[in-house]
């Protein structure tokens, strides 16, 4: 494909449609890598590293649930004071 078909294609809602997918998933292995070092297996084994990797994306989920909690109890407190 030449690159003017590629810069084309950029601009389509089709792609913006894909792409929006593609970057939600993109961050969150990054924050997975930066935040809690997937990249780097701590274990020999499929086994210990398939376990650890479970484990890292369960902390992620609750620090994101706790994330989240305390936003949502910050707007309530913020709507009742106004």
């Amino acid at each position: 494909m030449s690159p003017e078909f590629r810069r084309r294609e950029l601009d389509t809602d089709a792609f913006q449609e894909r792409m929006k997918q593609r970057n939600g998933i993109e961050g969150t292995i990054s924050e997975l890598k930066r935040g809690y070092g997937l990249g780097r297996a701590r274990y020999k084994g499929l086994h210990k590293t398939t376990l650890a990797n479970y484990f890292i994306g369960a902390a992620c989920n609750v620090r994101r649930w706790l994330s989240r909690s305390l936003w949502e109890m910050d707007q309530a407190a913020r709507a009742a004071m106004a």
